[in-house]
């Protein structure tokens, strides 16, 4: 089953990132569940630069395609919720304009400063705080490469939707199940 996604900077732990690689996946592309692993498609830098590697991502990458096998998968982790981008941007836009168009209707001169400088913070820090907690859900792929170092790739799936969102966790369990499964299998038939 193929799922379009749109990939996001990986947040691999302090010790991951010491020793392994994490997989930098720019823009959108597309993850598939195959029988076997997961197979990821999308735009990989051939190499990086930098602070300004984001900038140029279109020159500095090509398409291409990695196969995760489930039995290498050491985490998969799901942060965030399932909210549309589309309905979060109406949401922040009322509320930074309220309270924006507050500040500015009263007269900014005219406030004392002891209203002023919280309905200023509301506007300006607490509005935008609030937006991000809501952040989209974004899944987290860990995985071990044949050398032993740890690497990871992140992603959030389009279009954004609960049912999408569920199918995908569901059938990725269970292949990461069945691929545990035989390979318990092979381990136990090897030793008789």
């Amino acid at each position: 089953m193929n799922h379009q996604c749109r990939f996001q900077v990986p947040q691999m732990s302090l010790r991951d990132s010491l020793f392994g690689k994490p997989l930098n996946f720019y823009g959108a592309g597309s993850v598939a569940l195959e029988e076997t692993g997961i197979v990821v498609y999308g735009d990989l830098p051939k190499f990086t630069i930098p602070f300004f590697g984001r900038f140029y991502s279109k020159l500095l990458t090509e398409r291409t395609t990695r196969t995760v096998p489930y039995s290498r998968i050491v985490r998969q982790q799901t942060t965030g919720r399932w909210l549309s981008f589309s309905i979060l941007k109406v949401l922040f836009l009322l509320l930074w304009l309220s309270g924006a168009g507050f500040l500015f209707a009263t007269g900014i001169h005219e406030l004392d400063p002891i209203i002023g400088i919280p309905l200023g913070f509301a506007a300006f820090v607490l509005i935008p705080a609030v937006v991000l907690v809501f952040n989209r859900a974004t899944h987290y792929i860990t995985y071990r490469l044949p050398s032993g170092k740890r690497t990871q790739f992140a992603f959030r799936l389009r279009p954004v939707s609960r049912q999408n969102m569920s199918d995908f966790i569901t059938r990725l369990n269970e292949y990461r199940t069945a691929a545990a499964a035989f390979e318990q299998g092979q381990s136990a038939g090897a030793t008789q």
